[in-house]
């Protein structure tokens, strides 16, 4: 970073009185600028070097371009709005007359559709409008109670075109560890149960799991390995962390051991209750 004031890379004196908007292009490789000398200028952000001058015949108060950055679509004072093809060959004829009309007072803002289809406009006369480019006709026309001093057309949001679920396009930050704001006294502690753990739970309140007293220790599993990873530092977390499920692990073959044994022991008693009733 550079220390003590800003200074400018480039100044321009082309214009000869007030300039009243600049615009970018989209590559922000040129600079477009009109002024009330009724000219518009193209420079060159690279070099510096002007590139094109066009005179019109009002004093001009706002600029754009479309996104091919082709044609210049400038407003005037007088309500008018100029479009100029920046790469139309000169024949020598006159040229026609590419103009929208349809605004009372100055206008003060222009803004041009993502295709170059569409363009929209601001004015003094409390008025924003529509204009198809191709036929420079006016489509639509907004009323506004004041000036309109800004307009902007941006995409339609794909959530409001989209009957599928759509994801956040803003990314989503790293999160802290839960021990830094366990920390402090006005977090609020969460626990996370593991799958495995919620996989068990619906097995036993689904009535897969018989034995009240294994629904229990199962039970407890997710409270008990909360509070050891609540107390784990984060030096450490992940051979903590590894441990914590060689036990699970070894408690879940335990407890499965113990549930074969019972099954396999409550079919041979129902396989001795059905021999003994045979035999009677």
């Amino acid at each position: 970073t550079t220390q003590g004031p800003a200074r400018a890379s480039a100044c321009w004196t082309q214009h000869s009185y007030n300039v009243t908007d600049v615009h970018l292009g989209v590559g922000r490789s040129r600079c477009y600028t009109c002024s009330a000398d009724q000219t518009c200028r193209v420079f060159s952000l690279d070099t510096g070097e002007l590139l094109a001058t066009v005179v019109l015949d009002a004093a001009l108060t706002a600029i754009v371009t479309d996104p091919a950055e082709d044609h210049i679509f400038a407003g005037a004072s007088t309500g008018k709005i100029f479009e100029v093809a920046l790469y139309k060959l000169n024949t020598g004829d006159k040229p026609s007359d590419a103009m929208f009309v349809g605004h009372d007072l100055k206008v003060t803002c222009l803004s041009v559709s993502l295709d170059g289809q569409l363009l929209v406009s601001g004015s003094e006369d409390c008025t924003a409008r529509v204009w198809d480019v191709a036929s420079k006709q006016c489509i639509h026309t907004l009323h506004h109670k004041g000036a309109v001093n800004n307009v902007l057309v941006v995409p339609t949001p794909l959530v409001l075109t989209s009957m599928q679920p759509v994801l956040p396009t803003l990314p989503l930050g790293v999160f802290k560890r839960a021990t830094q704001a366990a920390k402090d006294e006005s977090g609020v502690p969460v626990r996370l149960d593991s799958g495995l753990v919620s996989e068990c739970q619906d097995n036993m309140l689904q009535g897969a799991l018989p034995p009240a007293d294994w629904a229990d220790l199962l039970l407890t599993m997710p409270s008990a390995a909360g509070a050891e990873e609540a107390d784990d530092e984060e030096e450490g977390a992940s051979f903590r962390q590894g441990q914590d499920l060689s036990k699970q692990v070894a408690l879940l073959k335990q407890v499965n051991k113990q549930l074969y044994s019972y099954s396999w022991n409550f079919i041979l008693r129902q396989h001795g209750a059905g021999s003994d009733m045979s035999s009677m």
